[in-house]
């Protein structure tokens, strides 16, 4: 009984120090090639509900966007780009930020323009600033991606420690369950095949989420190269 009793509280220790590991380190996290810019705003306008901010584009962006129109309302968020010249095709990304300026949308538009003035684009209803950048114009590269894929160290860092969490947790939840419902003779429990049975799924279900949870961050890394998590194409 002291034996599991010892397993219970180390078990307990090791998650709370491998929870306290994924919340610092934040291995999931996205890095962003560009920093929030505040773009010039040069005008504003209030109709019907819906406010228009228009704003002159960064340096990089300039000589391709010259400028862009933010639009809000209660309901949506979109976004009109004004190009500098006659594309033939222009990819760009819109980066929309939440008002403490963290990233709340990437969304990549590819389209043929009829003249110098983009579709509307729609943004996460949260935004409250966007930013664009130019990707390919013409055939040109100018940017690769926005999102930067997560390195794979730091994919294999979280799987290993959230599953180790995960393990630690349905042990420590197993033998609680144990000592409250089987009273008198949980030690009997302990000590029985059900017991190990239990440790065993417990396994099992951990390496379930090992094996998910790196295809899914794999897909997202797949996703993060092709730039965004919201793709528009108009030809």
């Amino acid at each position: 009984m002291q034996l599991w009793n010892s397993l219970f509280l180390i078990s307990i220790g090791l998650f709370i120090v491998l929870v306290a590991l994924l919340f610092v380190f934040r291995f999931r996290k996205n890095v962003y090639a560009k920093p929030f810019t505040e773009d010039e705003l040069f005008d504003s306008k209030n109709e019907n509900g819906i406010k228009s901010y228009y704003h002159f584009t960064s340096l990089e962006t300039r000589k391709y966007i010259k400028r862009y129109v933010f639009r809000k309302s209660p309901y949506q968020r979109n976004v009109i780009c004004n190009f500098t010249d006659d594309y033939k095709v222009i990819s760009y990304f819109i980066v929309a930020y939440s008002k403490r300026k963290k990233v709340v949308d990437v969304v990549e538009v590819t389209e043929k323009p009829y003249g110098l003035s983009s579709r509307v684009i729609s943004v996460n209803k949260n935004a409250e600033y966007v930013n664009v950048f130019v990707k390919r114009v013409d055939g040109v590269e100018i940017n690769t991606n926005i999102i930067r894929p997560i390195p794979v160290r730091k994919i294999k860092y979280f799987t290993t420690l959230a599953s180790l969490a995960i393990f630690t947790f349905l042990f420590a939840i197993r033998h609680l369950i144990i000592l409250v419902l089987g009273g008198l003779h949980a030690k009997e429990f302990l000590y029985g095949v059900y017991n190990y049975i239990a440790i065993g799924i417990s396994l099992l279900i951990s390496l379930a989420y090992w094996v998910t949870a790196r295809i899914s961050l794999r897909k997202k890394n797949h996703q993060n190269r092709r730039g965004g998590t919201h793709e528009y194409e108009f030809f």
